[in-house]
C-alpha cells in the first residue's frame, strides 16, 4: 500500500541529506547570510557545534510573513520558476536547508529587516511546537542552533568527538571565508576566537588571514583581479594564488576551488591544476592554492549534489584549458622575472603574468634554442684534478667546484650554489621541448622504427582516449595499429621519445585524453616530448655529481644557468640553486 509521508517524515529525510553533521549546517546557515547580502558573520559554536551553534549577520533581514515560511520546506526567496534553475547565481536556493536543519534540533531566530522598528523572534523544537513572537534585535539575522540530532540517537552515533566536528565547522569557515573576501568572517570555538578576516574585499588578506603569513608569503599570484568582479560572457575568467612548486605539501588538503563565489570539489579543476604543475616538474607534492573560476552561470549546473559540494561543467574541457594554461603560466612567470642570480617575486604584484618577452629577449631566447653544444663532460676520475676558473665575466665569478656537484658563484654581494646535475637537466629538458613545439608547427617529424613493436594493453576508458585522439597521434609521428578493442601495436615513435617506452607515454596520454583534458595534437604532442624527456634523455644526458668536468663545461653551465629564464626546478621538481648572501655570512661571524 503506498501512502504519503507527513512533512516531518519528509524533513528528517531531506536532513539526512543536506544536513549529515553541524559542519553541513553551519555551511547551509551562513550561505543564507551571504545571500542576504551580509559582510559581517560571526559564527560562534561549544562542543563541536552539536550543543550550540549561533550564527549572527547584518545582513537584510526577515519580516514576520517571511520568517515564518523560511522554515517551511522548498519555501525559498532565490528562485521563482524553471527559467532561475539555469542561471542560479545565490548560495543557496533550493528552500530545504531551515526546514531540515529544524527538524533535527531546538532553534531560534532572531530578525530584523533595517526599516524596521522591532524584529521578530521564531521558536522550533524538532520541527513541533513553531512559534513567532515580538523581540528587540539588531538590523539582520542571528540563528541559534542548540542539541543537534538530541531526538535521533542513530544520527548522533554516527558524529566524531567535539574536537573533530569543531575542525570540521572550522573548515567551512575557512572556505566560505576565502571565497568572499568582501565579508568579515569571526570564529569562536569554546570561548576561543579562531578566525577572523578583515573582509575589505582583497582576495590577497582572506588568504593571509587562512592560510597564516609563513603559507602566504610563498604563493604566487595568478591574474588580475581588478577584473575578475565583471560579469563572465563567453570567456571562463581564472584567478587566485598557487604555491611555488618547492612548497608543496604530502596532501591536497590546501587545494581549494571556487566557481562564481562557490566553494566545490571538482576533478576536472583539480586534474589541471596538478597537471599544470608536472608540466613543469614531478615532485609527488600537491600545490596550495585558492583558485577563483569566474564563468556564465548557464554553463554550470549546482544542483548535482546535496550538499552543492560539487559541480557540473557544459564544457569541461575548456575549464580544464583555461585552469591548466592560467596556473602553468603562472609558474613560469616565476622564471622569467630573472634579475641578479636568482631573486624573489614581488608577492605585492597581482598584474597577469608577462608572457610575450621583448622582440630582442625573444630573438636572445630563440638563439639559446639553436644547436647548442653540449659540453662533452668527464667521467668519474680517481685523484685530484687541478681547475682554474682566474676571470670575471658579466659582473659575476665563478669561484669553484665544491664535491665535484655543487658549483661556487659570487655577485652583487652573493653567493650562488648550483647544482650542475639538476641545472644542466633542466636545460636539456628544455631545448627537448622547444624543438618538440617547433616540429609540431612545422609537421616535421622524425620517426623511427621500432626493432621490437611493442604491445600495449588498454583499458576501456584508455582505448577511448586514444580512439579520440588516434589522428593526431599518427600525423605526430606515432605508427600503430589495432590488435583488438583493448590493446594496440607500436611500431614507429618520434625520435624525440628516445629511449623512453613509447607505451608507457602512449597510455599517458591516453588517460589524460578520456579526461578531455587534450583540445589538439600540439598539446598531445607537448605531453609525449615532456613525458619523455623526464624519463629519460634529459636526466642521462646531463652532467653527474660526483664526475670531474673541465673548466670550460663548468663555465658554459654557468652562463646558461644564468642567462636561461626557464632555471629554478630540474624535471623533477628538485631546485637548482640557492644564495647567501654577504650579510648573512657576516652573521655567522658575528661581524
Amino acid at each position: 500500500m503506498i501512502h504519503l509521508l507527513d512533512i516531518h517524515i519528509s524533513n528528517l529525510i531531506a536532513a539526512g541529506e543536506v544536513v549529515d553533521r553541524p559542519s553541513s549546517a553551519l555551511k547551509e546557515i551562513v550561505e543564507n547570510s551571504i545571500d542576504a547580502k551580509a559582510t559581517l558573520v560571526t559564527v560562534e559554536i561549544k562542543g563541536g557545534g552539536i550543543s550550540y551553534m549561533r550564527i549572527t549577520d547584518n545582513g537584510e533581514g526577515m519580516d514576520a510573513e517571511d520568517l515564518g515560511k523560511s522554515v517551511l520546506r522548498h519555501a525559498t526567496s532565490k528562485i521563482k520558476d524553471e527559467k532561475d534553475l539555469a542561471k542560479i547565481q545565490t548560495l543557496g536556493f533550493r528552500g530545504e536547508a531551515l526546514a531540515a536543519i529544524s527538524s533535527v534540533s531546538d532553534i531560534k531566530i532572531f530578525t530584523k529587516t533595517k526599516e524596521a522598528q522591532i524584529g521578530h523572534m521564531l521558536e522550533s523544537s524538532s520541527g513541533q511546537n513553531t512559534k513567532i513572537s515580538e523581540a528587540g534585535c539588531a538590523g539582520g539575522t542571528t540563528v541559534v542552533i542548540e542539541h543537534l540530532f538530541s531526538k535521533l540517537p542513530a544520527r548522533q552515533k554516527f558524529l566524531k568527538r567535539d574536537v573533530t566536528e569543531g575542525m570540521y565547522c572550522k573548515w567551512i569557515i575557512e572556505k566560505m571565508a576565502l571565497s568572499n573576501p568582501r565579508v568579515s568572517f569571526r570564529f569562536i570555538q569554546d570561548g576561543k576566537q579562531k578566525i577572523f578576516t578583515p573582509g575589505n574585499g582583497s582576495h590577497k588578506d582572506a588568504t593571509y588571514s587562512i592560510f597564516g603569513d609563513q603559507t602566504a608569503d610563498n604563493l604566487l599570484p595568478i591574474g588580475n583581479f581588478e577584473d575578475f568582479e565583471k560579469k563572465a560572457e563567453e570567456e571562463i575568467k581564472v584567478l587566485g594564488f598557487v604555491s611555488k612548486i618547492e612548497n608543496g605539501q604530502k596532501t591536497r588538503a590546501n587545494e581549494n576551488f571556487f566557481v562564481n563565489g562557490r566553494y566545490v570539489y571538482s576533478k576536472t579543476i583539480m586534474s589541471a591544476l596538478e597537471e599544470a604543475y608536472r608540466s613543469i616538474s614531478e615532485t609527488g607534492t600537491f600545490p596550495v592554492s585558492a583558485l577563483y573560476i569566474k564563468i556564465d552561470e548557464s554553463k554550470i549546473d549546482i544542483n548535482v549534489h546535496p550538499q552543492k559540494m560539487e559541480i557540473k561543467f557544459s564544457d569541461e574541457k575548456q575549464v580544464y584549458l583555461a585552469v591548466y594554461y592560467a596556473v602553468k603560466e603562472a609558474l613560469e612567470s616565476l622564471a622569467s622575472k630573472a634579475d641578479g642570480f636568482f631573486p624573489k617575486e614581488k608577492k605585492e604584484s597581482f598584474e597577469r603574468p608577462y608572457r610575450d618577452p621583448a622582440p630582442e629577449k625573444k630573438e636572445k631566447t630563440v638563439e639559446t634554442f639553436d644547436e647548442i653544444p653540449f659540453p662533452a663532460h668527464g667521467e668519474p676520475e680517481r685523484g685530484v684534478s687541478e681547475k682554474t676558473y682566474a676571470y670575471e665575466k658579466n659582473g659575476y665569478k665563478i669561484l669553484g667546484e665544491a664535491f665535484y656537484g655543487y658549483i661556487l658563484i659570487e655577485k652583487d654581494e652573493k653567493i650562488a650554489i648550483i647544482d650542475k646535475h639538476a641545472a644542466h637537466e633542466r636545460i636539456i629538458y628544455d631545448i627537448i621541448i622547444k624543438r618538440a613545439e617547433e616540429k609540431t608547427k612545422n609537421s616535421d617529424f622524425t620517426s623511427q622504427i621500432l626493432l621490437v613493436p611493442e604491445e600495449v594493453e588498454l583499458t576501456p576508458k584508455e582505448a577511448a582516449g586514444i580512439l579520440e585522439i588516434e589522428g593526431d597521434i599518427k600525423n605526430l609521428g606515432v605508427a600503430f595499429e589495432w590488435r583488438n578493442d583493448s590493446s594496440v601495436i607500436i611500431t614507429e615513435a618520434p625520435a624525440e621519445i628516445g629511449n623512453a617506452s613509447a607505451g608507457e607515454i602512449i597510455k599517458e596520454a591516453a588517460s589524460l585524453s578520456s579526461e578531455g583534458c587534450f583540445s589538439s595534437g600540439q598539446t598531445v604532442f607537448e605531453s609525449l616530448a615532456q613525458l619523455s624527456a623526464k624519463k629519460s634523455a634529459a636526466c642521462r644526458a646531463a652532467m653527474k655529481s660526483g664526475t670531474i668536468d673541465s673548466a670550460e663545461d663548468i663555465s658554459w653551465l654557468v652562463e646558461k644557468t644564468l642567462k636561461y629564464e626557464n632555471v629554478r626546478y630540474c624535471p623533477h621538481g628538485r631546485p637548482i640553486a640557492f644564495e647567501i648572501t654577504k650579510t648573512e655570512i657576516e652573521k655567522q661571524f658575528k661581524r
